[in-house]
């Protein structure tokens, strides 16, 4: 896979594997004829411009290959499932394990005490809940074993009725900021679907695309649920942040207005805060000031309610300010102490593609096998999507379905063999 940034289309690319074959692909699948250990180069030049030297970057790995023989290195556990569209508590497991010979042999774990030796079983839960199925697949007469393990959900009612996935985006009107126009973007289950809105200000509505007016300009969690009808209880939840501007109201005399801010910590990473502005009229173009009292160094952003990492202990002189609709500077400044920094090893992931508009990918590397969880989250660290994958030693593709997500910034938080990473990717 190839990772390099940036990366044009116009960029000359080469691969050779070591072997004395090459590829020009973005991305290559290649077959080693022979185990062995072999040096694999990724040479990407740029496009030469203005009679310059063209730019030439080269990143070399070492592959080990397998001898083909030895079945235990190829083995692998490997499992989907889907429910039974007849039975909601009835899971279809199907095998995907390989490669699969008469001397393979598998046992199931379904997470409620029940087992199976079956190749592809089904099972019946008698609760609705979450459960933990593993899979492990071995060779007779000798110790080698994979295992993989998967989150099953069993839900109530229908699971045909369910097969939907709530989203909404939204915009303000134009002659009154206070007022909020939602477009429900859910394909709807069935004819008699329903939908029903909390405004995250205390009222609650109906209708598939309602409007709403605001009392109060402000930071707001809005929540649609789906019901799918038809006598069922399937339902699902989408909730996202909304920033209600609001109409300044006379009188405009600068001395009324107030600008302060608020801030929380990230619960992995005690240097990293949350900062945003409160105010009681609508505030433009803030200008947030990190300044490190023992070096006297400021850092600046020029950014609505920033996430900022904090590089070092001590006491930090932190500033906002901001101006009002009315060209009304105002600015508020805090003392914050940071008693202790954490930077994970390998913190930071790439997002591919960025921006995207339906899936992103971003990949983790493995020392050994295990559970990768990711968490996305918006620009206020509210969490909106959860996902869970089991990995394998080695690059682990992670691919996040982003479709329901409104447009704008997220940060994805990946936690992984001890590791928590970060990544963020831009929907369009």
């Amino acid at each position: 896979v190839n990772q390099s940034t940036p990366l044009a289309s116009t960029d000359s690319i080469r691969w050779t594997f070591g072997d004395g074959t090459s590829s020009t692909d973005v991305n290559v699948v290649h077959t080693f004829t022979q185990p062995g250990t072999y040096t694999v180069c990724l040479r990407v030049k740029k496009a030469q411009t203005n009679s310059t030297a063209p730019c030439v970057r080269e990143s070399c790995h070492t592959v080990i290959v397998s001898n083909p023989s030895n079945v235990c290195d190829q083995l692998q556990s490997d499992f989907n499932w889907h429910v039974d569209s007849s039975n909601n508590r009835k899971i279809i497991f199907t095998n995907q394990s390989s490669p699969l010979t008469a001397n393979t042999y598998m046992a199931w774990s379904f997470g409620d005490g029940d087992s199976s030796i079956a190749y592809n079983p089904d099972h019946i839960y008698d609760h609705t809940g979450t459960y933990l199925v593993c899979l492990r697949i071995g060779i007779l007469g000798t110790t080698c074993v994979r295992d993989t393990c998967k989150t099953v959900v069993i839900l109530p009612g229908t699971i045909d009725s369910c097969n939907f996935q709530p989203g909404f985006i939204s915009h303000i009107d134009s002659a009154n900021r206070r007022k909020v126009f939602f477009n429900n973007t859910t394909t709807a289950p069935t004819s008699a679907a329903f939908a029903v809105w909390s405004f995250g200000d205390g009222t609650t509505g109906s209708g598939w695309s309602p409007d709403h007016t605001y009392a109060q300009p402000g930071w707001y969690l809005v929540c649609l649920t789906v019901g799918s009808g038809n006598n069922t209880t399937c339902t699902r939840t989408y909730c996202d942040s909304l920033f209600v501007p609001g109409n300044v109201i006379p009188p405009y005399n600068c001395d009324t207005f107030q600008l302060s801010f608020g801030y929380r910590t990230d619960s992995y990473m005690p240097n990293k805060l949350f900062f945003s502005a409160t105010s009681n009229a609508p505030v433009y173009n803030q200008q947030w000031t990190f300044t490190n009292t023992a070096t006297g160094s400021p850092a600046t952003l020029n950014q609505n309610n920033p996430v900022f990492v904090f590089p070092d202990t001590g006491l930090y002189r932190v500033c906002v300010r901001a101006a009002f609709s009315t060209n009304c500077i105002k600015e508020n400044c805090d003392w914050i102490r940071i008693n202790n920094t954490t930077v994970p090893t390998q913190c930071v992931l790439n997002s591919y593609p960025n921006p995207a508009s339906s899936i992103v990918t971003f990949n983790v590397q493995l020392d050994q096998a295990g559970i990768i969880a990711a968490t996305v989250l918006n620009m206020q660290g509210v969490a909106l999507m959860q996902y869970t994958q089991t990995g394998f030693t080695g690059n682990n593709p992670v691919t996040l379905n982003i479709q329901n997500l409104a447009p704008g910034f997220y940060t994805v938080r990946i936690i992984y063999g001890g590791r928590v990473c970060y990544t963020r990717f831009q929907k369009i």
